[in-house]
């Protein structure tokens, strides 16, 4: 598994690999709609109309060697400043993927750290997935 952000006009950011030892936990993938629910006059029951703003959390935790601790923390520092970045997130799992475009990053929090090893849990806002294009080959 592998998670992929990219903030609105920004470079490409690896949040975690696992083929690089960047180890993913996937805690939260979910979506859920706005309904409206309107009374009828001497209706037996209520109108429901799906407002189609779907949305929903993907959270994750992602655990990284470094260097030293200095490195530990200037990292967990870039990541902190992110917060409130929109963009694109990207999960990819072997040859599927899951794509959010519009994605806000809403939480960065430090979850565990071991020495030099520590553990980033990411909070993402998204919306609808989008159909992951699909590479030539």
């Amino acid at each position: 598994m592998r998670a992929i952000w990219t903030p609105a006009g920004g470079d490409e950011v690896t949040l975690g690999d696992d083929a690089a030892r960047a180890a993913l936990e996937l805690e939260a993938l979910g979506a859920q709609a706005v309904e409206q629910v309107t009374e009828l006059f001497r209706g037996a029951s209520p109108a429901r109309f799906p407002r189609g703003n779907a949305r929903g959390p993907v959270v994750f935790t992602a655990g990284m060697a470094h260097a030293d601790l200095d490195a530990a923390a200037a990292y967990y520092r870039e990541m902190a400043r992110r917060v409130n970045e929109r963009g694109q997130l990207r999960l990819e799992f072997g040859w599927e993927a899951l794509v959010w475009e519009g994605a806000l990053l809403m939480a960065v929090e430090s979850v565990d750290r071991l020495g030099v090893y520590w553990r980033l849990r990411y909070r993402f806002s998204v919306g609808v997935v989008e159909p992951a294009p699909r590479e030539e080959v």
